[in-house]
């Protein structure tokens, strides 16, 4: 059975037939039974998914996004894990706030609103308290950990060096401070050779300097001696001298400490060769 025949006729802008079955006509073929046939190249229609071909074998309609890159026109490019980007193509966000220090305005609860900058363009925090004043709402306080006297561990302590901290208070607030710098170093001596230039400490690095806390001196011979310290050439400490009388001995707090020149080591000389035995201790800083 040959196909049925169908007519399209064409109107002209005034609305004459241009073309129909009489006038050069037009002829359209169907198949019996299915309708009309459909030529396109036109992808059947889907559901927008991601990971779409990147070459299809029909053709689509579609839009690429562009952005403005200082003086030029860019694709957009995706935000993707590993990205090394100059960030051409890559949209721009940013934060606008509003300088609102004459009067500010309240917000209601759950509703929205501009953050509040300063005139330096800062973004303002909560509840910034003038110093002398009452603390009103929720600020962003700087505050220690409170600890117990006692003999356990304190809450802060850390196992590595160069670990971040926070300052330790008592139940009062007080701040708990070491007289002394955290290069704390100690010098022991127990014979009965007489010591010349012995080093107590070699010369810390440029800019630092050695500061002496505490001197213990005690003898063990019915002899007498003197015993004093030296920066290279120059007596700094002494001479202290103890009578010929066995088990004598000088204790030396020195509050403040004593501050040696920068970058030079400390030495000590003795009189005598008797049993004695020295302790001195002190800490390394900047000065």
């Amino acid at each position: 059975m040959p196909n049925p025949a169908y007519y399209v006729e064409i109107i002209d802008t005034s609305g004459q037939s241009a073309m129909d079955d009489a006038n050069n006509s037009v002829r359209v073929s169907l198949i019996a039974g299915s309708g009309a046939v459909v030529d396109t190249e036109l992808m059947a229609a889907a559901a927008l998914a991601d990971a779409a071909s990147a070459t299809p074998t029909t053709p689509s309609v579609g839009a690429i996004p562009q952005l403005m890159n200082a003086t030029t026109v860019d694709r957009q490019r995706a935000v993707v894990a590993g990205l090394d980007s100059t960030g051409t193509g890559i949209a721009a966000a940013g934060m606008v706030g509003q300088l609102d220090d004459t009067s500010p305005s309240a917000v209601t609860e759950n509703q929205f609103a501009a953050v509040r900058i300063s005139s330096r363009r800062a973004v303002l925090g909560e509840g910034v308290i003038a110093h002398d004043a009452a603390v009103v709402g929720n600020p962003n306080l700087i505050a220690g950990v409170a600890q117990a006297h006692d003999d356990t561990a304190p809450p802060n302590r850390v196992d590595t060096e160069s670990d971040l901290t926070r300052f330790a208070t008592d139940f009062d607030g007080a701040v708990f401070v070491r007289p002394h710098g955290a290069q704390v170093w100690s010098y022991h001596e127990n014979s009965s050779a007489a010591l010349t230039d012995a080093t107590v400490h070699a010369a810390p690095a440029a800019g630092l300097s050695l500061y002496v806390g505490t001197i213990i001196i005690s003898t063990g011979a019915a002899t007498a001696m003197n015993a004093f310290l030296e920066e290279g050439a120059a007596t700094v400490l002494g001479p202290y001298y103890l009578e010929a009388t066995a088990g004598r001995g000088l204790v030396i707090q020195f509050n403040p400490p004593k501050k040696i020149t920068p970058a030079t080591a400390l030495t000590i000389t003795t009189s005598a060769a008797i049993a004695h035995s020295i302790d001195i201790t002190g800490f390394t800083a900047q000065g």
